[in-house]
């Protein structure tokens, strides 16, 4: 009697090569779900990076718009600067009203660790004034000294303050923190 099983030799050139020890041939997958399978896989790979760089992009969108609004306030506030009879409520004032647009907070009278922005007026004739949070690092910028025609509005935002974000940190889940970073913008107008 012919024995079905393969006992010896090489499968590719022994006959019975697809046969099963019971001797069925084994079950064949088709095409289509081995395609689906690798399709799974594919997913399960490029998932992670994709909501990774779309969740980068929303929080580096956002990211620059308050760039935009913190570098709008600054020009502003130096704008109003260099007007005749101007003083430094004024400026805080017009500075103020540009960060509220966006919920960044700034105080006007005085300073305190609450709020989420730094505003420093410089001129040449007046020594330097701060209102906002003094907590906030700030980094003179140059010059450090200004002739008496210039005016210099430093506005810094802090990227999360008190609960309250300018900017959410969405990418801290995935380990990249924007936590504790400060936004600085300067603009200098001279009063000709």
């Amino acid at each position: 009697m012919f024995d079905h099983r393969i006992t010896s030799g090489d499968r590719a050139t022994n006959d019975l090569a697809g046969v099963r020890r019971d001797g069925r041939k084994p079950p064949r997958r088709s095409n289509a779900s081995r395609r689906r399978a690798s399709v799974y896989v594919e997913v399960i790979l490029a998932l992670p990076i994709l909501v990774i760089a779309t969740t980068a992009a929303f929080e580096f969108g956002l990211m620059m718009l308050v760039k935009a609004a913190v570098t709008t306030a600054a020009i502003e506030g130096a704008r109003e600067g260099v007007r005749v009879n101007t003083s430094t409520s004024d400026i805080a004032t017009v500075v103020e009203s540009i960060l509220a647009l966006h919920h960044i907070s700034l105080s006007t009278s005085g300073t305190n660790n609450t709020d989420g922005a730094l505003l420093t007026i410089e001129n040449g004739t007046n020594p330097k004034v701060q209102t906002g949070n003094t907590s906030i690092a700030f980094t003179q910028p140059n010059p450090a000294t200004l002739n008496s025609n210039e005016v210099r509005v430093t506005v810094c935002v802090l990227s999360n303050f008190s609960g309250n974000q300018p900017v959410p940190d969405w990418l801290k889940v995935f380990g990249f923190s924007i936590s504790g970073q400060v936004l600085q913008v300067s603009s200098l107008q001279i009063d000709e």
